[in-house]
């Protein structure tokens, strides 16, 4: 090692990455950012703690250090230790300068992607615990699994678009015995009703890496320490299309494995066009979708990595989700209103007796397949409805005429706070939570903001 002999006397503050019975002692391994050192102790320290060893350096083959002294640090240096040691890693560390697909947000998006890419890759390198809480949709689902390709972690799926105060103390009291530990929340978390959930974690002390494609509520970037997010982007149009599945890949090819499969089958979920997702990946986004429907904790990403490659299971999965949403379908079209409001072609659907409760298909599902099914370039938006729910599907001739989902939400949640619980989604589609018995005259009201 430059600048260093053997038998020299050496100090080295590092990070314990792993550590292994040795006689009667325990062999640690300690990684200063410039190399990994190994000492011997009978003193206990845990995979994540920070220490300084001063002693002699026995061997240049695996910097085995003699250690004299030992100082477990505490506060504000540990703090200091792992942002200096990350950020050797991360300049010593090949990120990959490519891109899987070059479009106005992943080339303004280039040099967060890279410094998330680089973030992890120093975290794999420390051994640091790693906590994904992905959304339970194809989208969060492939994110994950691109994730998986180069990096271990613990994963949770979140069946909800919120990170709820619940979810934060949950998390809080499973990671307490964790050195450093990182959490990244993929696909969710950015709303106004997940702000109280971050604030709790950053009271708490935790590193937050959250990337996600839903409107940005303002308080976020002050709660999480990366933000990776296409609504950060200035000017950016229909932002919501590059899915937080698709970033993911995008985080996952830079750290050099093949994920331009997974970022089409993200993108097939959420009905975006960005990676060109063909009728295999639509396929596949199906079963996962019909997966994730049919668990309430959460499937392992294993499990839906195993059912992909079985090709049986795989065919007989996507041959029962294409049935039950034909059959839904089927029910659904004869209730169907259309009206017009301001040039924009209006259908809207009652979906009670249509779907049934934690069944597949849901009911944002069976609003997707009614508005695809009357697809149509002219403006035209479908809403389905049900007791305390509303969804909201628009298509691009909507969205040129100058309308967002997400706006409309909005103005409605501040409009009728006392009837409307929450909203949110995307620029064209989202879903509102209203108390029973206002559905209607939610999307009357609705219908009036088109002008």
């Amino acid at each position: 090692m430059i600048g260093f002999s053997e038998g020299q006397k050496i100090e080295v503050k590092g990070i314990i990455t792993y550590s292994r019975g040795f006689g009667g002692e325990r062999k640690y391994f300690l990684k200063s950012g410039d190399a990994t050192f190994c000492f011997r102790s009978r003193d206990s320290f845990g995979n994540g703690d920070v220490v300084s060893v001063d002693g002699i350096l026995e061997s240049l083959t695996d910097f085995i250090i003699k250690p004299e002294k030992i100082i477990l640090l505490e506060g504000k240096e540990v703090d200091d230790a792992y942002e200096g040691i990350e950020k050797k890693i991360m300049d010593k560390t090949e990120i990959k300068d490519s891109l899987l697909f070059e479009n106005p947000a992943s080339t303004a998006l280039k040099s967060k992607i890279k410094e998330v890419a680089g973030k992890l890759i120093a975290a794999k390198e420390l051994n640091r615990y790693i906590l994904l809480r992905f959304h339970g949709d194809a989208d969060g689902i492939a994110g994950a699994l691109a994730l998986r390709k180069f990096l271990r972690f613990r994963a949770y799926q979140q069946n909800s678009a919120v990170y709820s105060p619940r979810d934060a103390v949950n998390d809080l009291g499973n990671l307490h015995h964790e050195n450093h530990p990182l959490i990244v929340l993929l696909d969710f978390g950015t709303n106004e009703q997940s702000i109280d959930g971050l604030k709790l974690l950053k009271a708490g002390g935790l590193e937050v890496i959250c990337i996600d494609h839903h409107p940005l509520h303002s308080d976020v970037k002050s709660n999480v320490n990366i933000l990776l997010s296409p609504w950060t982007v200035e000017g950016l149009e229909d932002q919501s299309k590059y899915t937080a599945g698709y970033l993911a890949s995008e985080i996952a090819n830079m750290c050099g494995v093949e994920t331009d499969n997974l970022a089409k089958i993200a993108c097939a979920g959420d009905k975006s066009d960005v990676a060109s997702p063909g009728e295999e990946d639509r396929k596949t986004a199906l079963v996962l979708d019909y997966l994730a429907a049919h668990t309430s904790f959460g499937n392992s990403l294993e499990f839906y990595a195993d059912v992909l490659k079985k090709e049986e299971l795989y065919s007989s999965i996507y041959s029962q989700a294409s049935e039950k949403i034909n059959e839904a379908l089927e029910r659904a079209l004869p209730k169907v209103k259309k009206s017009e409001k301001n040039g924009i072609i209006v259908y809207v659907v009652p979906l009670d007796g249509v779907v049934e409760p934690k069944q597949f298909p849901n009911r944002s599902k069976v609003t997707t397949a009614v508005f695809e099914h009357f697809k149509t370039d002219s403006p035209m938006i479908t809403i389905g409805y049900g007791k305390r729910t509303i969804i909201l599907r628009g298509n691009d001739g909507f969205l040129k005429k100058g309308y967002s989902f997400s706006e409309i939400v909005k103005k409605l949640s501040s409009d009728m706070k006392d009837f409307v619980m929450s909203g949110g989604g995307h620029a064209k589609a989202a879903a509102v939570r209203v108390e029973e018995g206002y559905e209607k005259s939610t999307i009357d009201r609705l219908i009036e903001e088109l002008g």
